[in-house]
C-alpha cells in the first residue's frame, strides 16, 4: 500500500498540496499549449479541406453524440470525487470497493449509451437538416464518433483514479499523445486517400481508443492495490455511487444543453453551414477553456481534500484567489476577442466569414461567462453541492431553447447572431447562479466578494484603450502585427493583474504555491 499511503499523506500536507498544484498547473499548461497549437492548425485545415456544409457535418454528428455521452460525463466528476475523498481518509478498502463499483457502472453505462447510439442510426437522418446525399457520410461519422464515446466511458474508473492520486500530469501527458495521433492521422488520411468527414472521425476513434488503454494501464501501475473485486459490492453501494453521479449527470446536462441546442437548430432550420460557422465558435470556446483546464485539473483534488480533512476556512480563501484569477481571464478573454476578432479568425481561417464576426462578441461573451464560473463549479462539486446548480441550469436551458425556437418564426436578428446572444443571457445567468451558490456554501461574506471581482477587472478595463489605439496595426490581417499586439496585451495584463490586484494575504498564498513547486513532500523526505 505504498503509493496510496504516499498520496494520502501528501494530500493533507498544505506544502505538498501546492507543490502538487504547481507541477500538475505547470505541466498541464505546456501539453495544453502544444494542444492549442495544434488545435488551430488543425480546425483551418479540416475547414479548408471540408468546407463548411462538410464541417457541419461533423459538427451535428459530434452535438447529437455529445448529448448521449451526457451519461458518462455525470460519472467522470462523480467518481472523481468520491475516489478523493476516499483516499484523502486513507480508506483503501473502500476505495477498492467504490473502484469496482464504478467499474460495473460504467460497463452499464456504455451498454446504454449503444442502444442510444443504435437508436440514433437507426432514426431518419433527414431531420438534421443535412442533404439526402451525405445520409451515408452522415450515418458513419455518427457511428464513429459514437464507438470513441463508448470506449471513453469505459476508461472512467481508471481517469478518476488518476484525479484522485494528483497525477494530473499523466493525463495531461496522455492527451497531449493523443492530439499528436489525431493530426498526424488526419493530415495522413487526408493527403493519401482524400479529404472525408468518415475519415476524420475514424481518426478521432483511434485517438480514444490509445489514449483510454494507456490510461488504464497506468491507473493500473499507479494504484496496484486498488484492483476490480466483485465481492462485498451490494446494491446500496450500487445506488449510492450512481445516485451522486446521476444527480451530477444533471448538473451536466445544462453545459451541453446550452451549447449543442443552437448547433441543432441552426442545422435544422438554416442549413449545415450554419451550423458549421457555429462549430468554429465553438473550437474557440473549446480551445479557451482547454486553456485554463490544466488549472482546474489541479485544482479540483485539492478542493477535495481540503473539504475530506474539513479545512474550510483555506477552501475559502483559495476560492476566492482561483476566482479573482479566472473572472480576470475571462474578462481578458472577451476584451481581446472585441479588438482582435475578426483579424484572429481571418488569419486562422483564411476565408471571409462575415456572419461569425458579427456573433463573435456575444459568443466569446457566453464563453467569457463559462471561465469566470470554473472555480465555482469545481468547489460545489467537491462540497458535493450539485442540485441547485443542476436544476437552475436545466431550467435556464429549456429556456433558451423555447425562446429560440420562438424567436426563429419571427426572424429576430440573424440566427448566428440571435444564437450568440440568448447564449449569453441564458448561459451567463447560469454562471452567476453557480458562482452564488459557491459563496454560500463556502460561507464567504459579500462584502469580500464584490471587491475581489472589481479588481479582476481592473487589466481588461486597462486593456481596452490599448488594443483600441492598436487597432489599426491589426486591420491588414498582418500575422506579424497581430502577434505584436497580443504580446503587448499580455504584459500590460500581467503587469497590472500582478501589482494591482491581489491583496497582500492574496499575494502571499501565491507565493507559497510558488515557493513549495521545489518543497519536498512527506514520502520524499521519508524517501
Amino acid at each position: 500500500m505504498t503509493t496510496i499511503t504516499a498520496t494520502r499523506s501528501s494530500a493533507l500536507n498544505v506544502a505538498s498540496h501546492g507543490r502538487r498544484f504547481v507541477l500538475n498547473a505547470s505541466l498541464g499548461l505546456i501539453g495544453k499549449l502544444s494542444h492549442l497549437a495544434a488545435s488551430v492548425f488543425l480546425v483551418a485545415y479540416i475547414l479548408r479541406h471540408l468546407g463548411l456544409e462538410r464541417f457541419g457535418l461533423v459538427v451535428t454528428s459530434a452535438t447529437m453524440i455529445a448529448f448521449l455521452g451526457l451519461i458518462q460525463s455525470g460519472a467522470a466528476a462523480g467518481l472523481g470525487r468520491q475516489f478523493n475523498l476516499l483516499l484523502s481518509r486513507g480508506e483503501v478498502d473502500s476505495l477498492r470497493r467504490h473502484y469496482s463499483a464504478g467499474v460495473i457502472l460504467s460497463s452499464l453505462v456504455a451498454a446504454l449509451m449503444g442502444v442510444g447510439l443504435l437508436l440514433l442510426l437507426l432514426f431518419p437522418w433527414s431531420w438534421t437538416g443535412a442533404p439526402s446525399g451525405q445520409d451515408a457520410e452522415g450515418r458513419r461519422v455518427l457511428g464513429l464518433l459514437g464507438l470513441a464515446s463508448l470506449i471513453n466511458c469505459l476508461a472512467l474508473p481508471a481517469l478518476a483514479g488518476l484525479q484522485a492520486t494528483h497525477r494530473i500530469d499523466v493525463i495531461e501527458k496522455t492527451h497531449l499523445a493523443g492530439v499528436t495521433i489525431r493530426v498526424g492521422g488526419t493530415i495522413a488520411f487526408f493527403e493519401l486517400v482524400g479529404p472525408s468527414a468518415d475519415g476524420y472521425a475514424a481518426v478521432l476513434l483511434l485517438e480514444q481508443a490509445l489514449v483510454s488503454a494507456v490510461t488504464m494501464l497506468t491507473r493500473r501501475r499507479l494504484m496496484p492495490e486498488v484492483t476490480f473485486q466483485t465481492r462485498n459490492i451490494d446494491r446500496r453501494l450500487l445506488a449510492d455511487v450512481a445516485g451522486f453521479n446521476a444527480l451530477n449527470l444533471v448538473a451536466n446536462i445544462n453545459y451541453v444543453a446550452f451549447m449543442q441546442v443552437p448547433a441543432l437548430l441552426l442545422a435544422r432550420c438554416e442549413g449545415l453551414a450554419a451550423a458549421g460557422l457555429y462549430g468554429v465558435a465553438l473550437q474557440l470556446n473549446n480551445l479557451v477553456r482547454g486553456l485554463l483546464q490544466p488549472a482546474v485539473n489541479a485544482l479540483a483534488p485539492i478542493a477535495t481534500s481540503l473539504h475530506a480533512t474539513d479545512r474550510k476556512e483555506t477552501s475559502a480563501k483559495l476560492f476566492l484567489l482561483t476566482t479573482k484569477c479566472f473572472v480576470a481571464a475571462a474578462a481578458l478573454l472577451w476584451t481581446s476577442f472585441h479588438f482582435l476578432g475578426e483579424a484572429v479568425l481571418r488569419l486562422w481561417l483564411q476565408r471571409e466569414i462575415g456572419p461569425l464576426n458579427e456573433a463573435l462578441p456575444w459568443l466569446i461573451a457566453a464563453s467569457a461567462a463559462g471561465v469566470a464560473a470554473m472555480p465555482a463549479s469545481v468547489f460545489t462539486l467537491a462540497l458535493g453541492r450539485v442540485r441547485l446548480p443542476a436544476l437552475s441550469g436545466l431550467c435556464l436551458a429549456t429556456a433558451m431553447t423555447i425562446v429560440l425556437i420562438g424567436t426563429t418564426a419571427a426572424e429576430w436578428q440573424p440566427a448566428l447572431i440571435r444564437s450568440g446572444i440568448l447564449l449569453f443571457v441564458f448561459f451567463g445567468a447560469y454562471q452567476v447562479v453557480r458562482i452564488v451558490d459557491a459563496v454560500v456554501a463556502l460561507r464567504i461574506a459579500g462584502s469580500e466578494v464584490l471587491p475581489s471581482i472589481g479588481l479582476a477587472l481592473l487589466p481588461a478595463l486597462l486593456l481596452a484603450p490599448v488594443l483600441s489605439l492598436t487597432d489599426r496595426w491589426t486591420t491588414g490581417g498582418s500575422a506579424g502585427a497581430l502577434v505584436s499586439v497580443l504580446s503587448i496585451a499580455a504584459v500590460v495584463s500581467a503587469t497590472v493583474l500582478r501589482f494591482a490586484c491581489f491583496t497582500p494575504g492574496e499575494r502571499e498564498l501565491l507565493m507559497r504555491l510558488k515557493g513549495s513547486l521545489h518543497a519536498p513532500t512527506p514520502a520524499e523526505e521519508r524517501a
